[in-house]
This record gives structure tokens, sequence and C-alpha cells, in this order.
């Protein structure tokens, strides 16, 4: 017991923390009745324990499998069934047969692409490449310092864009000066490159901003 005592105050568990966090957030939003999401081993965890012992979400299925070829199986079988299957991990080649879009963390793998947005805010901007940011919502805001907020962006195209462009994200303070930048990243936690959007497409985009001290 004494061990206990003196090795559990100093024990660190951000990550464990931070894991279920990001579990708490998935199952907080609007996912689809009755849906899927195929989870890597790590991901799996907070979502199990927060569906089974603490009975968030009992409607959503919850799958983790061995091998890359067991995932496909999956995805078409649970496509073809009617239903509507996220993503928690990264399989390739999604972008050419299907139309991907984020909800929240997760990549929804979608059989028809999306031309109606929810309810966002701002008003639409245009790139001189055609690209469109309609709009956003945000989540967690306004955020503490050391905290994290969770933003979605809405992109269009009125027509194929030939090159595959990045989205990188800047945190600027009241002088304008960058206080944080993300990372250079594709769409769709970097998953959907302009060049695979269909014309009129709209395509949710989600960020997750950890906001510098």
């Amino acid at each position: 017991l004494s061990a206990v005592w003196t090795t559990a105050p100093a024990f660190d568990w951000r990550d464990e923390q931070a894991l279920e966090a990001w579990g708490r957030y998935v199952l907080s939003l609007p996912l689809a009745p009755d849906s899927v999401i195929l989870a890597d081993s790590e991901k799996i965890a907070p979502l199990e324990y927060l569906h089974r012992i603490e009975g968030l979400r009992p409607d959503v299925a919850m799958i983790v499998a061995g091998t890359e070829q067991e995932y496909f199986d999956l995805l078409y079988a649970h496509l073809g069934a009617g239903q509507t299957v996220y993503l928690a991990r990264f399989l390739p080649g999604l972008e050419g047969p299907f139309f991907l879009r984020s909800m929240g963390p997760l990549i929804e793998v979608g059989t028809q692409p999306l031309f109606e947005a929810p309810l966002r805010q701002g008003e639409p901007q245009i790139w001189a490449n055609g690209i469109s940011l309609l709009g956003c919502q945000a989540d967690g805001l306004p955020a503490v310092a050391g905290g994290e907020a969770h933003l979605t962006l809405f992109w269009q195209a009125p027509a194929a864009v030939e090159r595959n462009y990045q989205v990188r994200l800047r945190l600027t303070d009241r002088a304008g000066q960058t206080a944080w930048q993300a990372v250079p990243a594709y769409p769709v936690s970097n998953r959907y490159p302009t060049a695979a959007w269909k014309p009129d497409e709209i395509i949710p985009d989600y960020h997750a901003l950890a906001l510098p001290y």
C-alpha cells in the first residue's frame, strides 16, 4: 500500500485522460443512429469503456479488427447493409470510390456526396483557385489557454479541382502575431485531397485546436 501511496500521485495519466476526453467528445457528436465506428487498437479503448460501462450511445457499434483486409470487409458489409460507417483509423484508397467527410475527429465514409451543409457561421470566402470556404462550426469556444477547441470548416468547389491544396490554420493575437499554427494537411484528417472532390460537393473538415498558453 505504501508503494501505491507514493507512486500513484506521481503517475502521469495525461495520455489516458486525453483519450477519454477524445472518446467523450466523439460520442457527444450527432452520429447517425445504429452506425458503426471502425477503430484502431488505441481508440477502441475509451470508446468501449464509455459505451459499455457508462452506457453512452448504446445504438452505435464499435469494432476493432486484426488486419487491414478485415477492416475493408467490415466497411463494405456495413455500408451494404445501409449503415453509416465512421473511421477512427486509417484505410488507404477510399478517396476514389467514396466521399469522405469529417464527423468531428472521425471520418464518415459516404456512398453519396453531401450537398447540404449543417448550420454554420461566417460568410463564404472564395479563393482564386475556385475553392470556397462556406463557413465553419466551432465547439469549445471561448476556450481557456492550454485547452482545446474543435473547429469544422465547410469547403466546396463548383468544378473539379486539378491540384491538391493543403489547409493551414493560424491563431493570431491582437497584434496580428502568429501564436500557433497547424502543420499543413489535406482536408478531412489529411485523407481527402482536393483533386478527389466532386463538383459542388460540400466537405466538412474537422480540426482540433490546441490553444497555447
